[in-house]
C-alpha cells in the first residue's frame, strides 16, 4: 500500500514543536479523530494513519482560507468547512478495500455511510464528499463557470484545499498538477482539465478573500495551527 503513504514530517515526525502543534490541532478535533479510528485509519504499521495527517493539513488550510474570506466580510460557515475538510478522506481505507477507485471517477464510496453513523448533518456529508475528481471538471466554458458560481463556497473551499495539499505539503496548483501527471502519465490530459477547473475555483476564492494564492503558504497556515485558533 505504498501509494497510500504520505510524508509524516508534520504530525508523527519532524521537529518537536511541529509535532506538538499538530497533535494539539488533532485533539481539538477529537470527534473527527475518533471517527477516523473507527474507519481504520490509525494503525500506523499499515500506513493508513498518514491519511489522517493529510486530512489535518487540508483541514488547517481550509479553515485558514475560510477565516480569510469571513474577515473580508463574505459569509462562510467556518464550522461546516472545519468538519467537512477533516473528514473528506475518512472512508479512504474502506473504499480501497472495497475496490472503489478514486483515480477513475468521483466516487463518494463509504463517506456518506460513515458520516451518517457518526451523526453528521447532510450538509457536512455533501461538503465532505465534494473533493477530488468532482463532476464539474468535465464541464467546459461558461457551463463550468456557472457551476462554480452556483456551488456553495464551503464546498469549493474544501475541494480547493484538498487540491492544494499533496501528501502533507501545501503546494501550488501548478506543482500539484505536474506531480500528478508525473505519477500517472496516462492521465495527463485529465490533470490539465483538473488544473483548469481548480484554477477557476482558486480565482473565485482568493478574490473573495482579497488575497493571492501565495498567501496560502505552509508558514502562514502553521502559524494558525500553533495558535490553536480553529474559529474566528
Amino acid at each position: 500500500m505504498a501509494e497510500e503513504n504520505v510524508d509524516t514530517n508534520y504530525y508523527t515526525g519532524g521537529e518537536k514543536g511541529k509535532r506538538q502543534a499538530w497533535s494539539s490541532w488533532a485533539i481539538k478535533h477529537f470527534g473527527e479523530m475518533k471517527l477516523a479510528k473507527t474507519a481504520g485509519l490509525f494503525p500506523k504499521k499499515e500506513g493508513w494513519r498518514n491519511v489522517v495527517e493529510h486530512s489535518l493539513v487540508v483541514n488547517a488550510l481550509a479553515v485558514y482560507l475560510a477565516k480569510k474570506i469571513v474577515k473580508a466580510r463574505q459569509p462562510v460557515n467556518v464550522d461546516l468547512v472545519d468538519s467537512a475538510s477533516i473528514l473528506h478522506d475518512v472512508a479512504k481505507r474502506r473504499d480501497k478495500e472495497s475496490g472503489i477507485s478514486r483515480d477513475n471517477e468521483h466516487a463518494a464510496g463509504a463517506t456518506r455511510e460513515l458520516l451518517k453513523r457518526g451523526g453528521y448533518s447532510e450538509e457536512v456529508i455533501r461538503t465532505a464528499e465534494y473533493t477530488g475528481r468532482v463532476p464539474e471538471i468535465s464541464l467546459a466554458g461558461k457551463e463550468q463557470e456557472r457551476a462554480i458560481e452556483n456551488s456553495p463556497i464551503e464546498a469549493l473551499i474544501v475541494a480547493y484545499a484538498d487540491a492544494r495539499v499533496r501528501n502533507t505539503r501545501i503546494v501550488s496548483l501548478e506543482e500539484a498538477r505536474d506531480k500528478n501527471k508525473e505519477k500517472i502519465p496516462d492521465n495527463a490530459d485529465f490533470y490539465d482539465k483538473w488544473y483548469s477547473f481548480y484554477h477557476k475555483v482558486e480565482e473565485r476564492l482568493t478574490s473573495l478573500a482579497g488575497i493571492t494564492p501565495s498567501d496560502l503558504s505552509e508558514e502562514s497556515v502553521f502559524e494558525m495551527v500553533k495558535s490553536g485558533e480553529t474559529r474566528i
